[in-house]
């Protein structure tokens, strides 16, 4: 028997803003999401941010969190604070940049959004509220027509804004030279919230049910460019291989939801399931 792939269930958005049990039952779908996101992604994710420990290696989830895990889970409480927190998330960085820890500078992050907020989940670029990244800045500032190709590339995201004197949301195609530039000048102060990327409802992500976990990795492999050139490092994305589809397969896919391909070694099964597999998690394919 297959084991039931992870989903996001009503009662996880529930939870937020719950007690201290809540919280808690949360943080460990969190582990449990992880656990599937680590295994299912493919090398090119995986050693572009340098994760550890390597995936060969058993290793205790909490235990991992404390060695400076790379994804890492957020905390029940608030920090510095015997506080819960509303909201929690997965969360994970370039290692070494700007050093060995992964949360100090800009991540990616799978965040359950507080109760308040019009939207309930986010996947995305963030840089944290107190770090000032003055490297960003100044190839933002200076490069505005280059990075705003790299935003134009990721229709359907937003681009979010909380300084200390400017705020702004706008979907990616709106998004202006004047506005990379108040970017520019908010992410070299204190207190100011950068976001990039999606952001959805409680429905769209029970909707999404047990392909989450490929849908984070797509929208994380297309935040990749932009990712990369934030931090100085080319990012490419994981290639979609070409392949002439298989319309039986599909079909038998759609309506059996499983399918077994066999034959000797070398005649493509591999091959024809990863081309099939980009293409429908892509929708490409109708």
């Amino acid at each position: 028997m297959m084991a039931e792939k992870f989903r996001f269930t009503e009662e996880d958005f529930e939870k937020r803003g719950g007690n201290k049990d809540d919280i808690q039952k949360l943080r460990y779908r969190f582990f449990e999401f992880r656990t599937e996101f680590l295994r299912s992604l493919d090398d090119n994710i995986f050693k572009f941010y340098k994760m550890k420990p390597s995936r060969g290696e058993p290793y205790d989830l909490e235990d991992w969190d404390k060695r400076g895990g790379n994804p890492y889970v957020s905390k029940i409480h608030r920090r510095g604070s015997s506080d819960l927190r509303e909201n929690l998330w997965m969360g994970f960085g370039r290692c070494n940049y700007p050093d060995e820890n992964p949360r100090k500078g800009f991540q990616i992050q799978v965040y359950m959004c507080k109760t308040k907020s019009p939207n309930d989940l986010f996947i995305g670029i963030w840089l944290e509220d107190d770090v000032r990244d003055e490297y960003a800045a100044e190839k933002i500032k200076n490069n505005k027509e280059e990075f705003l190709k790299l935003l134009q590339e990721l229709p359907g995201y937003k681009v979010k804004l909380r300084g200390k004197d400017r705020h702004f949301e706008k979907e990616v195609e709106d998004i202006s030279k004047e506005d990379l530039e108040k970017i520019s000048d908010e992410i070299q102060n204190d207190n100011h919230s950068v976001t990039i990327g999606k952001y959805y409802t409680k429905d769209e992500i029970i909707e999404i049910g047990e392909e989450i976990v490929p849908h984070t990795i797509k929208v994380v492999d297309s935040l990749g460019p932009v990712y990369g050139y934030l931090i100085g490092e080319e990012y490419k994305r994981t290639p979609i291989p070409v392949v002439e589809v298989n319309y039986d397969v599909v079909q038998l896919l759609k309506n059996k939801k499983q399918v077994i391909l066999y034959g000797p070694p070398g005649t493509g099964k591999t091959f024809e399931t990863k081309g099939i597999s980009y293409l429908l998690l892509s929708g490409d394919f109708k």
